[in-house]
């Protein structure tokens, strides 16, 4: 009989913290969802990895990432200036929460490929129409799609033939002799990583750029330097997941000891109960079992995920898991009740608990009211709450893993006697 009473405590008490962990995770996620934490820890992860400002920016904006909500910004092209990458950077976010690496790869890979053959490319198109225009712009798209110095030879002599005109010529010849210099360093290098280097080679930060040149310069392939890139990414990103979960962690703990003490989760109160009501100890412990195989579970189960459910599910979740906790009729939240003498004497005349020691009543834990176990009973108090938020902190995996293991040990030990 003891050790059936100590078997239904311990899982009771886990069942509780089971309960109070699932509500934790689920505030936690009301929190996540409504500041769009996840989108902000990515965007600083970006941050992080990209030390360029220009390249953050067109990064956040590209297609393939829409981590910034550009509907406000007055945009002409992808590529950023100094006011668009201002705005970019401290534009609103949108819900994006993962960034694949091959898409993070390719958004990359053509913005550097942009800035590699964009400047010459814009001075061609502003040329007057023209079949020397149209040639040139053929010309260059042959050198992006695989470069070579024969193909460079070819735009050179285009580029030569134009004839002399105030503007855009010369702009061309200037472009063209920028891309033929940066050309020139990098022509060693495999030729489909020519367009690649050349966009790096124009990053405006040295330190950034020295580090994506060290990344890739040892690639011999297109291949091989995309799966550095993506290494890269992968990396990055981890950091900044090992950073987030940290900053979910101190969340979860901040959420756990208001949680406990605005509901009086008191671990030791609620443990005084249980032992000494052997009825709601075992209504309790029965609750335990049947939630083990029931829809907890799956409460539990997207606990442990990372939530995509919008504040409105979340909100019902978190009301359910409160009501479920409410109605194992344990010793929860606060009273305020003014107490006599007369009303203790006539508590232990009816064989009642003392009133003086419910640590429950915030009478009971204000000195100027005169109980004399004042002290004693806010330490104990104390105690209590910092025990139940610290196991709530735990994460509501651990508590239901503990909960099937006692719960299935108990069942087995039930059956051989």
């Amino acid at each position: 009989m003891f050790n059936t009473a100590i078997l239904e405590l311990l899982i009771g008490l886990v069942f509780i913290y089971s309960l109070t962990a699932i509500l934790v995770t689920q505030i936690n996620t009301l929190l996540t969802n409504a500041r769009n934490l996840r989108a902000q820890n990515l965007k600083e992860g970006l941050i992080e990895m990209v030390g360029d400002r220009t390249l953050q920016a067109e990064i956040l904006v590209h297609p393939l990432i829409k981590l910034v909500d550009t509907s406000k910004l007055m945009m002409m092209s992808l590529s950023a200036d100094v006011d668009t990458t201002d705005q970019i950077l401290n534009a609103p976010l949108t819900r994006v929460a993962d960034i694949p690496p091959e898409t993070f790869v390719e958004a990359l890979v053509s913005i550097l490929t942009v800035r590699a053959f964009g400047p010459i490319e814009q001075a061609a198109r502003a040329l007057p129409h023209s079949e020397a225009k149209r040639r040139i712009l053929g010309l260059l798209g042959d050198l992006q799609a695989e470069p070579s110095d024969e193909r460079l030879a070819a735009l050179r002599q285009a580029v030569n033939a134009m004839p002399e005109l105030p503007g855009a010529p010369t702009l061309l010849r200037q472009r063209f002799d920028a891309l033929q210099d940066v050309y020139t360093e990098v022509r060693s290098r495999n030729a489909p990583l020519i367009p690649l280097l050349i966009g790096i080679s124009r990053i405006e930060t040295p330190p950034f750029r020295e580090a994506m040149q060290v990344v890739l310069y040892s690639a011999n392939s297109l291949e091989t330097a995309f799966d550095k890139l993506r290494a890269w990414f992968n990396d990055g990103m981890q950091r900044s997941s090992t950073l987030f979960r940290e900053k979910l962690q101190r969340m979860s703990l901040i959420v756990a000891c208001a949680l406990v003490v605005l509901l009086n989760v008191d671990t030791l109160a609620i443990t005084q109960d249980l032992w000494d009501d052997p009825a709601l100890r075992a209504s309790v412990a029965a609750t335990a079992r049947a939630a083990v195989n029931s829809d907890l579970a799956d409460d539990v189960d997207a606990a442990s995920t990372p939530a995509s459910s919008s504040v409105i599910d979340t909100v019902l979740d978190a009301q359910y898991t409160a009501q479920q906790l409410l109605r194992l009729d344990i010793p929860l939240g606060w009273s305020f009740l003014s107490l006599t003498p007369d009303m203790a004497e006539n508590a232990t005349a009816l064989g009642l608990r003392d009133p003086y020691a419910d640590s429950g009543n915030l009478w009971n834990l204000w000195p100027p009211n005169g109980n004399p176990r004042w002290f004693s009973l806010l330490v104990l108090k104390l105690i209590g709450l910092a025990v139940s938020a610290i196991a709530a902190a735990q994460g509501a995996p651990f508590w239901f893993d503990l909960l099937r293991k006692i719960t299935s040990r108990s069942g087995s030990s039930g059956s051989l006697r």
